[in-house]
């Protein structure tokens, strides 16, 4: 228990303390990665599978004003009673963000 406390401490003190580069020029770079099943008891159910990866990458336009877009791979596969079938899909995800410091 000690260990995740100090843990968390210590990731709240690195994201308190570290700044972010926003300045025109600089580029952005993050993502979203998701996975998630679900699985019923009723009769002849099955399980149901979503995952999902998009990278993206963005480029600061102006001061605090960035620009970009995420492209990946969506999967979806139902094996319910009711439903069947695998959905696969490209992703692109563009995006505009403008950041707000809270403090100088």
């Amino acid at each position: 228990m000690k260990k995740v406390i100090l843990s968390i401490a210590l990731l709240s003190g690195i994201a308190f303390t570290t700044q972010a580069q926003t300045e025109k020029g600089k580029f952005l770079v993050g993502g979203n990665v998701s996975y998630s099943t679900v699985k019923s008891d009723a009769d002849n159910a099955k399980a149901s599978h979503n995952f999902s990866i998009v990278p993206n990458v963005g480029y600061f336009v102006n001061d605090n004003i960035a620009v970009g877009t995420g492209i990946g791979y969506q999967s979806s596969k139902a094996s319910q009673a009711s439903l069947t079938g695998k959905q696969e899909a490209f992703v692109i995800s563009p995006f505009g963000r403008y950041y707000t410091p809270v403090a100088e």
